[in-house]
């Protein structure tokens, strides 16, 4: 009973937005995408009528999703850490900075780092 009502939503929300979109470029544009128009009116009416027919397409249609998730994840993380976080590792390591304490030192009675208290007054104008 659960999969009929989520090829309903599915077979609903899909074909309205195709619909949707058809409507945009038609009164913005003034195209008319037939490519989208009928399987907007076709995913709708089996939706109503027949939601059990949805069940492969969905099940299809989420492998996909869930494929292409797993691309742009993969993709999205490559780019940020070797476009952002590389290059910033070779420029503290250029500038001899560091951000934690590591290692041992031989000198220091304690690693704590002392806290700035804030009062009411700081609080007043955070930015």
């Amino acid at each position: 009973m659960a999969d009929i009502q989520v090829n309903k939503k599915f077979g609903l929300v899909t074909g309205g937005a195709c619909l949707f979109i058809v409507a945009y470029q038609q009164l913005v544009h003034h195209r008319f995408w037939i490519l989208l128009f009928v399987p907007g009116v076709l995913l709708l009416l089996v939706a109503v009528l027949a939601p059990k027919l949805l069940n492969r397409l969905r099940l299809a249609w989420e492998k996909t999703g869930h494929i292409l998730g797993t691309i742009n994840t993969t993709v999205i993380l490559f780019l940020v850490f070797f476009l952002i976080i590389t290059p910033l590792g070779f420029v503290m390591r250029l500038m001899n900075k560091t951000l934690l304490i590591t290692g041992f030192k031989p000198g220091l009675t304690t690693y704590w780092q002392p806290v700035n208290k804030n009062s009411r007054e700081s609080m007043k104008q955070q930015f």
